[in-house]
């Protein structure tokens, strides 16, 4: 099983907290993409190698497991997600922090409903194993 993992990459803490995500995916046995490290950071000379190596590991990927974090999920973030949905990706969302998108949600809709959603890390982990384990022949 492979999960891409996605999510902003813009602060150490934000990429840091993707590589959280990332040791909670291989702690369960599960092959990750982290674009930060597997598909090189953005820059004015590689935006399109970058682009073309994320969608590849998209098409590849059996999940998607995103840090929905922050008043609105990253843009990159959003497209990753509605991408793999229209493939057919099974999404895990995680959503740690306590601002939310409106009074009546945590986060976009789209996001609440085409994600298993999870607060913790410890829930990812729990959410993911299920999942893992339902999948193993």
């Amino acid at each position: 099983m492979l999960a891409y993992i996605a999510g902003p990459l813009f602060n150490e803490k934000e990429r840091e907290f993707l590589e959280d995500i990332n040791g909670v995916c291989k702690a369960i046995g599960i092959s990750t993409y982290l674009p930060s490290q597997d598909g090189g950071l953005l820059s004015e000379d590689n935006d399109d190698k970058v682009f073309q190596t994320d969608i590849k590991a998209l098409n590849k990927a059996d999940v998607v497991v995103a840090s929905l974090n922050g008043v609105d999920v990253d843009s990159g973030t959003a497209f990753e997600l509605g991408y793999a949905f229209a493939k057919g990706k099974k999404l895990f969302g995680l959503h740690t922090d306590f601002r939310t998108f409106s009074l009546t949600s945590e986060v976009n809709l789209m996001m609440l409903k085409s994600c298993v959603m999870c607060h913790s890390l410890q829930e990812l982990d729990t959410a993911l194993r299920k999942y893992y384990k339902s999948t193993e022949m």
